[in-house]
């Protein structure tokens, strides 16, 4: 595999590989939870939290709601929105 080159303010490029090959790691019930999640920062932390969390999380179904009910929050509709790690770590989905 070639180097991996990050220059600042990019993501990682990984030489030779394709974006759908890059894209592959990520099932796809988490596409949609980041499709849907509105602060697109830590992608692989968010998938590391996805992963460590499967066990207690509710089904995609529920997170997406928890999501879209969430996005319309003062706080968030503010610009005060969480990390999707963090929000996945947190349990956010039960919060109110």
């Amino acid at each position: 595999m070639g180097t991996v080159t990050k220059l600042k303010g990019e993501q990682l490029k990984l030489p030779g590989i394709a974006e759908e090959a890059r894209n592959s790691i990520y099932p796809e019930d988490f596409l949609w939870f980041w499709s849907e999640y509105p602060n697109k920062k830590g992608k692989l932390e968010a998938l590391r939290m996805w992963r460590q969390t499967a066990d207690l999380r509710p089904d995609i179904e529920s997170i997406i709601a928890a999501v879209n009910n969430q996005k319309n929050t003062n706080q968030w509709m503010k610009g005060y929105i969480p990390y999707p790690s963090t929000w996945l770590n947190q349990g956010r989905w039960d919060d109110e």
